[in-house]
């Protein structure tokens, strides 16, 4: 057989290459259009300026709000993962590919702060690696140590001295101890007077006394926060300057920790995977030993874009490692928000390396159950080795015929160290006589045997992970579909969406970085890195065009605000008497009185339709609360149950949950750990039957909406156009001027169809945001009955606070769920209203600015050329000035038609071409990247405009004498041409053509406008 292994590793990832390539050309022309109206601003400035036909502030604060938006721009990846997976080691094979600059967050006992990893571009060498410290304030502290002092106090009461032998009580106390060690580590202040000040109501005092105080915290304003920043030229100074901000070393740690104060932390390095706005968040957990530093995790988790659940391969399908990363209350979360799907959300197993291939395939796997190119590898490997150690024992037998007994040995490391090693043996061996030649022969033969065994062994070991990989994705996916699907109403459908599995040796991706490749992970992709960050920019492809394409429409309607009045006023030659213009303004606004009515019923028909969607109508939730108001009490009284052992949950734990208001709690017992979440069980419980309903309207129907509506607004506009082109009161003049100017109206139409989509994309979120506020209620409406049970100290406590449970969900039974509705309701419809309201202003701004540019032009048609005399230039100085912008602008023009080709072809494909748009509630089956390999032909051919209009020649202006135009005589004729040809030389414009890299266009060929305003 022969080794073909470029097809081993060909073909097993892909990327979409081709739309990367064009979502990053739409991003260069955002940056290159930001440029252009950057340098415009500048010359207006310099000129100190302000058109009196222009509204130069409006349109430098939209300029400024565009580009806020795109240097803001984020799509923020969640890495997950329990104790011990090796998050920090993917982190910096992600990030950095040689050297480790992500501290490593959950060493010890506890977890540690949210670190969030961005882009940066160096300004020096001595700054390459930045952070930015972001701490709590010392009110968030001083509630923080309230809370466990109270929780320390209540605990220590209730344990007894038979409990000191219980393990699960053991573990509990062991938490505590931990906590206050690191408390007195970064306070300074030794452990029984922390006691001594938190169990005797004082631990406000503690960030007054702590020894750093006055770099953590601001005592004048208790409220406030304080920032850090550092920079380190290499990453060794940087992980060690971090490490207390971020890491945790654990309780018996020496080393200063300060991540207890630590809210966020910023790092900074210039990475190809965070470039484009991608930002890495590593979550340290949402089960704190603290419920106030759990809420922070989780509060920063429903912020996430995607999500990757870091799991190690060897126990991969072990419940409470992947999945329990993952809770079912999320996994609802992501079902409602349109969030479950492939680009969302994946599973990275890591330390694939570790996998014994040889022992998997004795015990766990048959040689063809593995893969049929592994057993034509296994069977090669087997021959190979044999044949190598049939020629060892040639080469031995050789040796001590010629007298020298001693055993010959080979083990290799590398290729290299099997060169190094085969060389060297052979040429001590060889001599001159037959037996040398022998010996030589033999050499050469296991020097190649040697290599294609190695060769071959890490094929076999390759193929043996992806074989784990599948088992490890059919047992995730079953755990997976069964937990997503326990909680959706009885009756509805099942739902499926496949999962995203990905192995992943961080440590082979460091040795391939440092030029020491593992055999069976040749290449970045075999090693799984290079197909995370694949995953992860594929994930962000949506958004970022979603983001380049709504910026470079209103960088288009910036643009042409600017060159009508830079060149308008020129470019127009032949004009209308004066007294023309009211009649033409008078048509305009007929016209537009009849293109807003057409928009307004599109807009009060698509308001409509989003009022009467089932979760915007609260009838539709009390039919959901009736039922479930049946089981509460049942519901509340199993949370004594665990819901992963069915076994009762020991008395600390489910007092260390009553103690939280039934936020999340791990309990870690003899039977390892456990996490115990009553508010996640209760939001399940609310949300369950809602979910295919929630999903069909906000996933599915809202978007189906938006296309209609963008549709029909879309046709109302190219029929106003098409009555300024059919009317027949309009004079030729002003058509050939709207005509030649119809690109206007396409941007106006694009910026329209992009901020709707925006509109729509805010609007969910409000929604995601309102269905969690609907969570703070139910929370809100068990305080009291978390609170009673608390109170329940002493012998039997657990007994009196199963009972008072019980007494508080009958108490509040009838009432909680219809209360929920009815607040979840008034909000939804409040952000309803908004919506309506921002998409009314919208479409108003849409007439208003189409109105501008019509009335804007036919006074460029109908005045003469000092009707900008009462401006603070003079009609000289005004021409003069724009003069020295016509041949900039003309370039900045062409740059910006050329950048527009890559957004017009795809614009013409329909509104909202890469909206997920589900065939069935809650369910998402493919990614969000489109099949684009011929994109780029069709991007190479000229699209017509939207609402282009044939330009007319100079003959069919005949036959329209009734409409009076100025008159001129010969003399005046012959001064106007002299005036353009003074002010705007032919040559200037091919010689900026020529500058930039374009040839000059014949003047033949130039369009009309461009013709007369360059006097021709």
């Amino acid at each position: 057989m022969v080794i073909d292994e470029p097809a081993l590793w060909a073909g097993l990832h892909s990327a979409s290459a081709e739309r990367l390539r064009l979502i990053e050309a739409k991003e260069a022309a955002v940056i290159k259009a930001l440029k252009i109206l950057k340098a415009i601003h500048d010359k207006f400035r310099a000129a100190s300026f302000e058109p009196i036909d222009m509204d130069l502030p409006a349109w430098r604060l939209r300029l400024s709000e565009v580009d806020k938006k795109q240097k803001g721009f984020q799509h923020r990846v969640g890495v997950l993962g329990d104790t011990g997976v090796g998050k920090s080691n993917l982190l910096n094979a992600l990030v950095s590919e040689k050297a480790d600059i992500a501290p490593s967050s959950q060493n010890g006992a506890c977890t540690a702060a949210i670190c969030c990893f961005e882009y940066f571009d160096p300004p020096d060498s001595s700054k390459k690696y930045r952070a930015k410290i972001d701490y709590k304030s010392k009110s968030e502290v001083d509630k923080e140590l309230n809370q466990f002092f109270a929780e320390l106090k209540d605990f220590e009461s209730q344990e007894t001295s038979e409990s000191h032998y219980d393990a699960v009580a053991k573990a509990e106390r062991n938490r505590f101890t931990d906590n206050l060690n690191i408390i007195s580590n970064w306070s300074g202040l030794p452990t029984e007077k922390l006691r001594t000040l938190g169990l005797g109501g004082q631990s406000r005092k503690i960030t007054l006394d702590c020894v750093d105080g006055k770099r953590f915290f601001d005592y004048e304003h208790p409220d406030k926060s304080k920032t850090e920043t550092f920079c380190s030229p290499t990453p060794r100074a940087f992980l060690q300057s971090i490490k207390p901000f971020a890491g945790s070393g654990g309780n018996k740690s020496k080393d200063k920790t300060i991540w207890f104060v630590v809210k966020l932390v910023h790092v900074y390095v210039q990475a190809d995977v965070l470039k484009n706005g991608v930002v890495l968040i590593d979550l340290p957990g949402l089960m704190d030993a603290l419920d106030s530093r759990s809420q922070i995790a989780r509060d920063f988790y429903n912020k996430l874009h995607s999500r990757i659940i870091l799991t190690p391969g060897d126990r991969a399908a072990d419940n409470r490692t992947a999945m329990s990363m993952l809770q079912q209350d999320q996994i609802l979360d992501l079902d409602t928000d349109g969030k479950m799907n492939q680009d969302s959300l994946c599973i990275a197993t890591s330390k694939v390396d570790l996998l014994d291939w040889q022992e998997f395939v004795e015990s766990e796997i048959s040689p063809d159950e593995v893969s049929p190119r592994f057993q034509l590898l296994y069977q090669e490997y087997e021959q190979k080795k044999q044949r190598l150690q049939e020629v060892n024992d040639k080469i031995q037998d050789l040796k001590e015929e010629g007298g020298d007994s001693t055993p010959i040995t080979f083990e290799a490391k590398s290729y290299d160290s099997q060169k190094r090693a085969s060389s060297t043996t052979s040429s001590a061996l060889l001599g001159s006589t037959d037996e040398s030649r022998i010996l030589h022969s033999l050499f050469n033969e296991r020097k190649e045997l040697e290599l294609q065994t190695v060769k071959l062994k890490g094929m076999c070991h390759y193929e043996c992970i992806q074989a784990r990989n599948r088992h490890n994705k059919e047992a995730l996916q079953e755990q997976f579909d069964k937990v997503r699907n326990s909680s959706r109403e009885d009756g509805a459908p099942q739902v499926h969406t496949e999962l995203t599995v990905f192995p992943v040796s961080s440590k082979a991706h460091r040795l391939l970085a440092r030029g020491e490749p593992d055999p069976a992970f040749p290449d970045a992709y075999a090693t799984g890195v290079q197909v995370l960050k694949d995953w992860i920019i594929r994930g962000s492809l949506q958004a970022r065009e979603k983001n380049a394409d709504h910026l470079f429409s209103i960088a288009q309607v910036l643009l042409d605000e600017v060159e009508g009045w830079i060149m308008d006023g020129c470019q127009i030659v032949v004009k209308l008497a004066a007294a023309e213009l009211p009649k033409i303004k008078a048509f305009i606004q007929e016209l537009l009185n009849t293109l807003e009515k057409r928009l307004k019923a599109t807009h009060a028909k698509l308001h409509s339709e989003l009022k009467n969607l089932p979760p915007n109508q609260l009838k539709h939730h009390n039919k959901f609360d009736i039922e479930i108001a049946k089981g509460f009490v049942k519901h509340v009284n199993n949370y004594q149950i665990s819901t992963t052992t069915g076994k009762k949950i020991y008395w600390a734990s489910y007092l260390a949950v009553i103690r939280r208001r039934g936020g999340q709690f791990l309990s870690q017992g003899r039977n390892g750990k456990e996490t115990h979440d009553f508010r996640s069980r209760l939001y399940i419980y609310f949300w369950g039957p809602r979910v295919a309903m929630w999903t069909t309207a906000f996933q599915n129907t809202l978007p189906q909406l938006g296309t209609v509506a963008e549709a029909e607004n879309e046709e109302s506009i190219k029929a106003h156009v098409l009555g300024i082109q059919q009317s027949p009161n309009l004079h030729q003049v002003f058509k050939e001027a709207v005509g030649e100017r119809s690109s206007r109206l396409d941007n106006l139409l694009a910026e329209y169809r992009t901020g709707l989509d925006d509109l729509l994309t805010k609007y969910e979120a409000s929604v995601a945001e309102i269905k969690k506020s609907a969570n703070d209620l139910l929370d809100k409406a068990m305080i009291p009955v978390y609170d009673a049970a608390s109170d329940q100290t002493g012998s039997g406590a657990t007994m009196r606070q199963y009972a008072v449970m019980e007494e508080g969900a009958q108490r509040i039974q009838s009432k909680i769920f219809p209360h929920v509705s009815k607040g979840l309701s008034r909000k939804l419809e409040s952000v309803r209203r908004k919506l309506e309201k921002d998409h009314e202003t919208m479409l108003l701004s849409l007439v208003d600015k189409i109105k501008g540019m019509l009335t804007s032009l036919a006074s460029m048609v109908c005045l003469s050329e000092d009707h900008e005399a009462d401006g603070p230039m003079s009609p000289e100085q005004i021409l003069e000035f724009r003069s020295s912008l016509t041949t900039s602008f003309q370039v900045w023009k062409r740059e910006m038609s050329i950048s527009k080709s890559l957004f017009t072809a795809q614009a013409k494909e329909g509104p909202h071409p890469e909206r997920n748009i589900k065939t069935e509630a809650g369910a998402s089956d493919q990614g969000l990247i489109p099949d684009v390999a011929t994109m780029s032909n069709s991007h190479q051919s000229a699209t017509s405009p939207v609402f282009s209009m044939p330009a007319k020649s100079d003959a069919s202006r005949e036959g329209h004498d009734e409409f009076p135009s100025i008159s001129t005589s010969s003399e005046e004729q012959a001064t106007k041409m002299r005036f353009f040809e003074e002010k705007f030389p032919v040559h200037l414009l091919g010689r900026a053509q020529t500058e930039h890299g374009e040839s000059a266009l014949p003047m033949a060929d130039l369009p009309l406008f461009q013709r007369e305003s360059l006097g021709l």
